[in-house]
């Protein structure tokens, strides 16, 4: 009979305190699971800094150009808008604090230069205090759906080279197009056809002395008529 009391305490101790192991279990996973969120909540000081560093030196940097002044096709505002560019626009962006006698100087240097054209009413010259405009036929640069130049245009373009060269002035070339779509493997779309206009501009007039520093090629597509496109002169 003691023997047997002896057996069932044993058995009963055992039974008893199997808990402890339990809660063991569960404390290790809570701490398990505490120590995983306060890994992903932590943030990574070096990381941080390095982006906000990059953040204010990007805010703070002064631009490595004077301000874009856009000659041609001169940026909306409430009080004022310019005429739409032609198919191709020559832009002369003045340098600041700039001499609005300096730019009249520029607009009448351009017009003898194209007195003939401007009066066969191929090219127009607009100037104001701020800004002049040299707005080219594209019939007398390209033919159509075409960025290469064609042989007329080249002593055009020289002659004006010749003028804008010994200026200090930003120049912006403006390339246009019509609203007759274009899908080929060179010109997938009229965006990449007007850029690639003003391009061929821009590199003859570094062949022909303008440092490239002052130039820019832009491209318009067909999204700035300054005419119906519906009738083939309104196109041109």
């Amino acid at each position: 009979m003691r023997t047997q009391r002896r057996q069932n305490k044993i058995e009963d101790s055992d039974k008893t305190d199997r808990w402890v192991v339990s809660y063991a279990d569960f404390i290790t996973l809570l701490f398990a699971f505490f120590v995983v969120m306060y890994a992903m909540s932590s943030v990574n000081e070096g990381k941080y800094r390095v982006l906000a560093d990059n953040m204010l030196n990007a805010f703070n940097t002064p631009p490595k150009s004077d301000k874009p002044i856009q000659i041609g096709q001169e940026s909306p505002q409430p009080s004022m808008q310019k005429p739409e560019a032609a198919e191709k626009n020559v832009a002369l962006l003045p340098k600041q604090n700039v001499d609005p006698l300096q730019l009249a100087r520029i607009a009448e240097d351009v017009r003898k230069a194209m007195q003939p054209l401007i009066d066969s009413n191929m090219i127009k010259v607009r100037d104001d205090r701020l800004w002049v405009e040299v707005e080219v036929n594209t019939e007398l640069l390209f033919t159509s759906g075409s960025a290469d130049l064609v042989t007329k245009a080249n002593p055009v373009l020289i002659k004006l080279a010749g003028v804008l060269s010994p200026l200090s002035n930003h120049i912006d070339v403006e390339g246009h197009t019509d609203n007759l779509p274009i899908k080929t493997s060179t010109y997938p779309s009229n965006w990449e056809l007007s850029a690639a206009r003003a391009a061929s501009v821009v590199h003859l007039f570094m062949q022909n002395g303008i440092d490239p520093d002052r130039l820019a090629a832009i491209g318009y597509g067909e999204y700035r008529p300054i005419a119906d496109n519906t009738t083939a002169e309104g196109r041109r």
